[in-house]
């Protein structure tokens, strides 16, 4: 029962570390994921904002 705790606590602590080595190593192409992300996204935005107010003008 002991050894079975000691494999599982030092089996989550390895897989941890495993984690955030992988974490660390991805984290540049996860920022530069999310600032493009961000990026497309406001762009979206903006696009659909001007798209809106133009709509009614052409209306007219």
């Amino acid at each position: 029962m002991l050894t079975w705790i000691y494999y599982t606590v030092f089996c989550a602590i390895r897989f941890d570390s495993l984690i955030i080595s992988h974490f660390i190593r991805m984290k540049r192409r996860i920022i530069l994921d999310f600032l493009s992300f961000l990026i497309l996204g406001s762009t979206i935005f903006i696009w659909q904002r001007l798209w809106m107010v133009q709509e009614p003008c052409r209306r007219f």
